[in-house]
């Protein structure tokens, strides 16, 4: 991984030395720390173009781990920092998580085309085939975009949404979860569903 900033390096070595994460979705989180603040300056004290990122990290592959145990590895080929007041931290290329289990085997894995993360709300962003695949209850979703409201820690999407699970296929206009992703409510179910009675 190349870092063009000393301190974005440091806060990303001790933030994956020294942190839990409990689900998949954190991984948006752990994209907010990169999101270091910025006052528009460059480290040589010059003012930035507003529309030149600040830090840029190529090629970035992190491993984190919590008690000498990894949990998490997260692919992104681009990451661009942008500074100001309404700066944003760009995935470009898109991104992929994986998250383990204690035992190393893979828990689940979230990618997206695109990524971003809007400031000063903090929300994130997931565009263009988003897929959550969650290897212990055999549950996949399908959308093309899902937001993450880091305050209310809402997650949700009012556009196309499939999920795929151990019971069938299910359709809807929407989804909304919380950000443990623990109970996924789909909105507007529509086609074909498969129900227990």
């Amino acid at each position: 991984m190349k870092f063009e900033n000393k301190s974005l390096k440091h806060l990303a070595l001790l933030f994956f030395q020294n942190s839990k994460i409990i689900t998949p979705l954190y991984l948006l989180y752990v994209l907010f720390l990169f999101s270091a603040c910025n006052n528009g300056l460059n480290p040589d004290g010059e003012k930035t173009l507003v529309n030149k990122p600040v830090n840029v990290i190529k090629d970035a592959h992190i491993y984190r781990s919590s008690n000498a145990e990894v949990d998490i590895e997260i692919f992104a080929p681009l990451i661009n920092n942008y500074a100001g007041d309404s700066g944003k931290m760009e995935f470009p290329q898109g991104a992929k998580a994986v998250f383990f289990n204690k035992d190393m085997s893979v828990k689940s894995v979230l990618t997206a085309d695109y990524v971003i993360n809007t400031r000063p709300s903090n929300d994130f962003i997931l565009k263009k085939n988003v897929r959550i695949v969650n290897y212990n209850n055999k549950d996949t979703i399908f959308c093309e975009d899902l937001i993450w409201e880091s305050e209310t820690k809402r997650i949700y999407t009012q556009k196309y949404v499939r999920r795929q699970s151990a019971t069938g296929i299910d359709y809807g206009d929407g989804l909304e979860t919380n950000e443990t992703m623990d109970s996924v409510v789909i909105l507007h179910p529509h086609g074909n569903q498969t129900v227990n009675e």
